[in-house]
């Protein structure tokens, strides 16, 4: 059991000591999921490009669907973001938070809920704001979890959503030869 012990904590030091997507002029992708400000599911797919240890530019796409109710489902949307990622701490280049602040763009249709007088179905933009961490666990990958608020401002007045997601990240460095750049 010791010898196994051992084992398991020679093999985690090796990956964590190693880990890396931060490799600068580098793409990543990210698969995912989160919860939206409705408290349903939503797949997230992202892309990201690296330009130094520091600053990477981000998109993210995400959507979600409500419950069906007397034959006619609650809402539908979709959600598209753009935001510059900037790493403001970095923990033994393994562990490192990063604010994020950009753009977003929303299609939605509330058909089946019951809204107020204001018309909020449709294509709406505006910005998002949060945070996100991010855990290197293995050479060309990491988790990373994050929050953040949506503010819609072109559609009737600004509204201000949730959003939490969580997920895994890969470079594709990993597809290329070692030595390559």
């Amino acid at each position: 059991m010791k010898k196994l012990l051992i084992i398991i904590g020679i093999t985690s030091i090796a990956l964590t000591a190693s880990a890396q997507t931060h490799f600068p002029k580098n793409f990543n992708v990210d698969l995912g999921g989160g919860i939206n400000d409705a408290g349903n599911f939503t797949p997230v797919v992202g892309g990201g490009y690296v330009f130094n240890n520091w600053f990477s530019l981000y998109g993210r796409y995400s959507f979600a669907t409500g419950k069906v109710e007397g034959d006619q489902l609650t809402y539908w949307e979709h959600n598209a973001e753009i935001y510059p990622y900037f790493t403001v701490l970095s923990v033994q280049d393994k562990w490192f938070i990063s604010p994020l602040v950009g753009i977003a763009y929303k299609h939605q249709n509330l058909g089946g809920i019951p809204t107020s007088s204001r018309n909020v179905n449709g294509h709406n933009f505006g910005a998002v704001i949060g945070v996100e961490g991010e855990w290197h666990f293995m050479r060309y990958l990491s988790a990373f979890a994050g929050v953040n608020y949506r503010g819609l401002f072109f559609k009737e007045e600004p509204r201000y959503e949730f959003f939490a997601t969580a997920g895994i990240r890969t470079s594709l460095r990993v597809f290329k030869k070692a030595g390559k750049r």
